[in-house]
């Protein structure tokens, strides 16, 4: 398996967002986020990210990210083969900070240099993304299709239980909540493009009933779809 570098960078983000909707990414990308928080929103699902995650930017991938809290990042660019097309979350508290700032360092160097540097990097990302990491980020994908927990478990092999102890011990939440979390990030994408009615997204997104759907979104982000709706396109 073959990787050629590209381009490397340490990026401050003082914009709201930047897209890669209308033109897709040209190249790979590993991200891993220093500050702040990064969302990477696609047409079907949404991907944040906070200090310490490291991200998979696939090549072609479409995508708009969003930038809160003053949000800075390391991104190294590159070209060969994809574990996956969509951007993808590889590793939270990923011990490469050391490898990108090295690289960042060095990017004026031999090509020799650079390319030994980066090839450094990639063993120490793929050397402690463990099969735990993997089972856990198939199992978000399928939540993310609306999965539910039991065939999510089955699919990854794994009891519902010890699926229960993956998402507490990486993630902090049930995989039930991370399910809301998608499903409603889901519903503010819905919100905010106007094109749907408060009803008409819950059903989309399999809600009981819209006065659930309600109940769960204010639970979540502290005000209700319409509110959210409404205050987005004032902010128009």
């Amino acid at each position: 398996m073959q990787y050629t570098l590209n381009k490397v960078l340490m990026q401050k983000w003082r914009q709201a967002s930047f897209s890669y909707l209308d033109q897709p990414r040209p190249d790979h990308g590993l991200l891993l986020v220093l500050r702040g928080r990064i969302d990477f929103v696609t047409p079907t699902e949404r991907l944040s990210a906070k200090a310490g995650d490291l991200l998979f930017l696939p090549k072609g991938s479409c995508y708009e990210a969003r930038f809160y809290e003053e949000a800075e990042n390391y991104l190294v660019n590159f070209e060969g083969d994809a574990p996956c097309n969509v951007p993808t979350l590889l590793m939270q508290n990923a011990l490469c900070r050391e490898q990108f700032c090295r690289l960042e360092e060095e990017r004026f160097s031999s090509f020799f240099r650079r390319e030994g540097l980066f090839y450094l990097l990639l063993d120490e990302v793929f050397t402690h993304r463990t099969s735990e990491d993997r089972t856990l980020e198939q199992a978000r994908a399928l939540l993310a299709e609306g999965k539910g927990v039991a065939e999510v478990a089955a699919a990854c092999h794994i009891s519902e239980s010890g699926l229960r102890r993956l998402f507490q011990a990486k993630l902090g939440v049930s995989p039930a909540h991370c399910r809301t979390e998608v499903r409603l990030a889901r519903a503010m994408d819905l919100l905010e493009s106007g094109a749907l009615s408060v009803n008409e997204v819950a059903e989309q997104l399999g809600f009981y009933d819209a006065a659930y759907f309600c109940r769960i979104f204010k639970k979540f982000l502290g005000v209700t779809p319409a509110q959210y709706a409404k205050k987005k396109r004032r902010s128009l």
